[in-house]
């Protein structure tokens, strides 16, 4: 029938999912292994045994699947294969799971078709789908008497796109799958000589954003090392996992970049960012914290905007300048930044002192949807 705004509507035509997808290919088999394809639409081409797996599950009056309809995750995975452990192990341990997770070696890999191929699993793909479980809010933590908290943005997805709740995790002790949703977050921070292990006060079930203690860093301020991870229970008291747990990795591979950091008397205490309805601003909120017994002068604050990843240039920046916070006060600043959202990116929000000889360290944090903040 039609591609608009990155869905494909039934009937589904090969020129639908040459455009969705930006493929030249012009025969079904090679669309449904498309290198572009959204692991993270609900529907999409999967792996099936036979050419009808979907009897019964489509509305002929609706020209769409029913609410029923369960083709999609009939593996339990959606489609997707990774690796569940039963054992955490130690990250310099060779072939641990922890050794796999903090050297990019797992992941999820999406299974596509390889002997029946179907035009028709395309209805209703999503191509903007966006991964389900989230990200860090922010990657600067300061600690108070070495402790923080890392915070994990959970994103909430339209019924086109894969939820938490739709994979069932293999039991690597074997018995009935597990609800992804019954997870913790789990965090290991690691370099090269430590690594520590946190998990989230409460589980995925919630659909709502997860905190996570970061607890005795008094002594270990400083750049880390962090990769996310699913686990079916908390850390014990020692700091670790007791045995017959299960474990597995999120999608990405890389890690991710956390600065722990003890401020001194003058320091940004948080930088707040939301969308408005439409996709073209983002209000901030800065909040400014003043210790001392004298006033501070900011002559140069920089809010800047990043689309993905941090380490890329900024898409939009606000300068702020001659700033005064008064002695033993806090003050806010709040305002708009004109930038126009890209369906299915993640978007930054990070403050800066660009003040001449200062030592004031920059934060960030996840731009938040609209009516999230």
């Amino acid at each position: 029938m039609a591609y608009s705004n990155g869905i494909i509507t039934a009937p589904v035509s090969i020129s639908d999912v040459q455009r969705a997808i930006g493929s030249s290919a012009n025969d079904v088999g090679r669309l449904c292994v498309g290198a572009n394809i959204n692991k993270w639409a609900k529907y999409k081409p999967v792996r099936a045994a036979v050419i009808d797996t979907v009897t019964g599950q489509w509305s002929a009056t609706l020209n769409a699947w029913l609410s029923s309809a369960h083709w999609w995750k009939a593996d339990g995975m959606c489609g997707m294969a990774t690796t569940v452990a039963s054992e955490f192990g130690a990250p310099t341990s060779s072939g641990s799971f922890s050794y796999k997770l903090t050297h990019g070696q797992l992941g999820w890999t999406y299974q596509k078709p390889n002997s029946v191929y179907r035009l028709q699993d395309f209805a209703g793909y999503n191509h903007f789908a966006e991964q389900p479980y989230g990200n860090i809010g922010s990657t600067t933590i300061y600690l108070t008497n070495g402790s923080g908290q890392i915070d994990w943005e959970v994103v909430s997805v339209g019924n086109d796109n894969l939820a938490l709740g739709d994979f069932a995790v293999p039991n690597p002790s074997g018995g009935a799958a597990l609800q992804l949703t019954d997870f913790y977050l789990g965090l290991i921070l690691y370099n090269s000589s430590r690594w520590f292990l946190f998990t989230s006060s409460t589980k995925f079930t919630s659909g709502a954003s997860l905190s996570v203690a970061i607890n005795n860093m008094s002594s270990y301020a400083g750049t880390w090392n962090c990769m996310p991870f699913f686990t079916k229970y908390q850390v014990n008291s020692q700091g670790g996992f007791d045995a017959n747990g299960v474990f597995l990795s999120l999608a990405d591979t890389q890690p991710i970049t956390v600065e722990l950091l003890t401020h001194g008397s003058n320091y940004f205490d948080y930088i707040d960012g939301e969308w408005n309805s439409g996709g073209t601003a983002i209000s901030y909120d800065l909040q400014i914290q003043n210790e001392t017994g004298s006033s501070h002068l900011y002559s140069t604050i920089v809010i800047s905007i990043y689309k993905d990843s941090l380490s890329s240039s900024p898409v939009a920046s606000k300068t702020i300048t001659n700033t005064t916070v008064n002695a033993n006060s806090t003050k806010n600043l709040t305002g708009t930044i004109n930038v126009l959202k890209q369906a299915g990116a993640v978007y930054w929000i990070t403050v800066s002192d660009n003040t001449t000889g200062s030592t004031i360290p920059g934060i960030n944090n996840q731009v938040e949807e609209y009516g999230g903040m």
